[in-house]
């Protein structure tokens, strides 16, 4: 069963707090060196929003998330940042704008597969704020990044889209 993007929750989701000021930049800083995943890192954030524990072996386990990511997203973006550095972005503007929306399209994609995978975490009674915390804290863990080297911009991200959340509001259903 697939997902639109209309019907994917997660997605919107993550357009929405993206485009909060200080997301973006916090996402990316994570993202560029700490070598953590923009995706992954929002989907942390939404399935403790709804009450879910990360949980990595689902996620290891698939194999269309492995390759969508490993073989087609870094890929491709590494491709999108090497004209950005050689100044390709600037004499082939339309190229780029390209290169851009379709990693835009893959990520939306590397998220239809992160949604499908949310039904399997299982439910958790505490807080949005401290379940996200835990999510972290898991997800670096799997890659063996030191939380404690960022834990100031983690918790900057758990303020900026949690807020002061102290329950959740919302739940992982059928349709979702």
């Amino acid at each position: 069963m697939g997902v639109s993007s209309e019907q994917n929750p997660f997605w919107n989701f993550s357009l929405h707090h993206y485009a909060t000021p200080g997301v973006a930049g916090i996402c990316l800083t994570l993202q560029d060196k700490a070598g953590l995943s923009v995706n992954r890192l929002l989907f942390c954030l939404w399935l403790a929003e709804r009450g879910r524990l990360l949980e990595m072996e689902p996620l290891n386990q698939s194999e269309a998330l492995r390759q969508c990511h490993e073989q087609v997203l870094t890929p491709l973006r590494n491709a999108r940042y090497g004209m950005k550095r050689i100044g390709m972005s600037v004499g082939q503007p339309k190229l780029y704008l390209t290169m851009k929306q379709t990693e835009l399209e893959v990520e939306r994609i590397e998220q239809k597969l992160l949604l499908r995978l949310a039904h399997s975490m299982s439910e958790d009674n505490r807080v949005a704020r401290e379940l996200a915390r835990v999510n972290f804290e898991t997800y670096l863990a799997s890659l063996s990044v030191d939380i404690l080297q960022w834990s100031t911009e983690v918790e900057r991200l758990i303020d900026l889209v949690l807020g002061e959340k102290d329950n959740k509001v919302f739940f992982i259903g059928a349709n979702d």
